[in-house]
C-alpha cells in the first residue's frame, strides 16, 4: 500500500479532494467547506455511505444522500471524510465484500489509524498561511476538534461496529454524536453500540426504507432503548411530516399519548401508530396502509434530515 494522496476535484465551492488511484488504504473523498491550513483542528463529519454507491465521486456528485451538497449548505465550518466501503449492485453481489469492509473499521486501531491517514493526507493539500513557515514540520499536522459520525442504509454496519468497540483509539473522546438515518437491519452490535458510548448522542431516524418488508428493524430497536433499560442517550425518530423539529421528532410515547388534542401532523400521526410499537408486523401493515405516502422514503430520511442535524450541533 503506498502512502494516501490527495486531488483536488472541481466543485462550485469550497474544496474536494478525491484520493489518488491507488494510494491509501482505501479510497477516500474529503470536502472542506470553509479554508483550513496546516496545524488547525477540525470538526470532522466521518461518513459511511450505503449500497449502490460505485465510487467516490458518485457518491459526492450523484448519490441520492445529497452528502456533499448538504455539508456545504449547512454554512458549517464541518469537514467531511467519506471512505468508500464497496459497490453493491441493485441485484445485491457485492454485498459480502461490503459487510466485511464496513465491519473491519471496527477491528483493532483501525478507525484511528484511518482517520490518521487521512489527516496525514489532507494537510499537504492545503495551502500555506502567508506568514507560515514552510521550514516548520510540526506545524504540518492537522487535529480533531470534534468528531461526528454518520451513516445512511448500510453505512450503519461500520458506525455501530466502530462506536461498540474501541476502534477510534486516541479519537475516542472526539466523539460528540452518531447520526444514522434509514440505517437499521438487524438488531446485531445496535445496543451494544449506544450501551458502550452512554456519553455519546445517537440520533437515529427510520422512514420506508427499514421497513419490515425491506428487512429493517427500527420498531424492534425501538423496544429495545425503551423497554425496561431505557437508553437515554438514544433518540430514535420515524419519518412522518414535522420529523425535522426535534422537540415533535423525538417525544416518547407517553408524551404523545398526552397531546389527544393536538393537530400538529407529526403528532396525530404518531398517537395513531404509536400503540402499535410492540408489534414489528402490525406496525408497518398500519403504516403502509394508512401512511406509507406521508413516510420518508430511503433517501430522503438522509438528504432531508442530515442538514437540520448539522444546524443542531453547530447552532
Amino acid at each position: 500500500m503506498s502512502r494516501l494522496e490527495f486531488v483536488p476535484s472541481p466543485y462550485k465551492s469550497g474544496l474536494t479532494l478525491i484520493s489518488r488511484r491507488g494510494t491509501g488504504s482505501r479510497e477516500t473523498g474529503v470536502h472542506l467547506p470553509k479554508p483550513h491550513y496546516p496545524g488547525e483542528r477540525l470538526n470532522v463529519l466521518l461518513w459511511f455511505h450505503g449500497f449502490y454507491v460505485r465510487d467516490i465521486p458518485a457518491l459526492l456528485a450523484t448519490d441520492g444522500t445529497r452528502i456533499r451538497d448538504i455539508v456545504e449548505a449547512s454554512g458549517k465550518d464541518l469537514v467531511l471524510i467519506a471512505p468508500h466501503l464497496g459497490y453493491v449492485d441493485p441485484s445485491f453481489n457485492g454485498r459480502d465484500a461490503f459487510r466485511k469492509h464496513s465491519a473491519d473499521f471496527g477491528a483493532g486501531s483501525t478507525c484511528e489509524s484511518y482517520l490518521d491517514e487521512v489527516l496525514d493526507a489532507i494537510a499537504p493539500a492545503l495551502p500555506r498561511k502567508p506568514s507560515s513557515n514552510t521550514e516548520d514540520t510540526d506545524s504540518a499536522f492537522l487535529d480533531i476538534e470534534n468528531l461526528y459520525i454518520g451513516c445512511h442504509s448500510g453505512g450503519g454496519i461500520a458506525m455501530k461496529t466502530i462506536v461498540g468497540g474501541n476502534a477510534l483509539g486516541k479519537y475516542k473522546s472526539k466523539l460528540q454524536q452518531c447520526w444514522g438515518f434509514d440505517c437499521i437491519y438487524g438488531l446485531n452490535g445496535w445496543e451494544g453500540a449506544v450501551r458502550n458510548r452512554t456519553d455519546v448522542k445517537f440520533y437515529l431516524y427510520f422512514g420506508r426504507g427499514t421497513s419490515r418488508d425491506a428487512g429493517g428493524t427500527p420498531v424492534e430497536f425501538w423496544n429495545v432503548v425503551y423497554g425496561r433499560k431505557r437508553a437515554s442517550n438514544v433518540y430514535l425518530a420515524p419519518c412522518f411530516p414535522g420529523v425535522e423539529d426535534d422537540s415533535l421528532a423525538f417525544q416518547s410515547v407517553e408524551e404523545i399519548k398526552k397531546k389527544k388534542d393536538s393537530k400538529v401532523p407529526y403528532e396525530m400521526i404518531r398517537r395513531d401508530t404509536d400503540r402499535l410499537l410492540g408489534d414489528s408486523e402490525a406496525y408497518w401493515n398500519y403504516v403502509r396502509a394508512k401512511y406509507w405516502l406521508k413516510m420518508k422514503d430511503h433517501y430522503p430520511v438522509s438528504a432531508d434530515l442530515l442538514g437540520p442535524r448539522i444546524a443542531s450541533a453547530f447552532p
